[in-house]
């Protein structure tokens, strides 16, 4: 559950989690997100926080300085990244409005009179139908060697995190954001979350499943919050 909180006029978007340290990203539109342990308190928080608080207010301000279009991957000559790799986009007028991967070449089919938000849906759309595809044999492939069972596995946008698991209902959910990564990124998302489902905190049992099916998890796991391979 993620809620909002207020230090020294700076506002934070606080969630906790059953992790070990504390962490502290700014995501593109300025929004500043803090994960904290679950027994985490409010002056613990604090302590944390305010330190950081000028190099906080910097990286605002050098994102408003960029005046970074969200938008402009999604217009003719912007950039798609699909499973690592860097598509040019090309928008098109003829077909079947939706996105296709053609050779070198990301082809975006819409009307002449789409916006961003009509656009974006389409590939958003394109990239569910793609990561899904990649997902089902991997996750089925990897619950096998782990002896686990996850009952629904689903994909859908999230804003601060590449998966969750509920282990008592077993049910997985990716990020939509994924599909941009390269594959082996992908595996260990799926190793992570099916673990879960034996391990429902992040304790050394847990890292050691991870670790026997995932043995380089800790360089990508660094490699996932690097912001690269990205585009939406």
């Amino acid at each position: 559950m993620e809620v909002s909180i207020q230090l020294d006029g700076e506002s934070f978007i606080l969630a906790r989690r059953e992790i070990r340290n504390f962490y502290l990203r700014v995501r593109p539109d300025g929004t500043a997100h803090v994960s904290v342990p679950v027994w985490a308190t409010r002056a613990q928080i604090e302590a944390f926080l305010r330190p950081r608080l000028p190099w906080l207010r910097q990286r605002r301000a050098a994102l408003q300085t960029q005046n970074i279009d969200h938008n402009a991957a999604l217009r003719d000559g912007g950039t798609l990244w699909l499973f690592g790799l860097a598509y040019p986009l090309r928008l098109s007028t003829k077909g079947t409005p939706g996105l296709v991967f053609e050779g070198n070449n990301a082809v975006l089919c819409c009307a002449p009179n789409a916006d961003d938000a009509q656009r974006r849906e389409l590939v958003e759309e394109a990239y569910r139908k793609i990561l899904s595809g990649y997902l089902t044999p991997r996750v089925a492939f990897y619950a096998e060697r782990m002896d686990v069972c996850p009952i629904s596995v689903s994909i859908r946008l999230m804003r601060t995190r590449w998966g969750s698991c509920t282990p008592a209902a077993g049910r997985i959910r990716f990020n939509l954001r994924l599909a941009q990564k390269p594959r082996t990124w992908i595996d260990y998302v799926i190793v992570h979350e099916l673990a879960h489902l034996r391990h429902a905190d992040h304790s050394p049992a847990f890292w050691a499943l991870v670790c026997r099916h995932f043995p380089d998890w800790h360089t990508v796991r660094r490699a996932l919050n690097s912001g690269v391979y990205e585009s939406l």
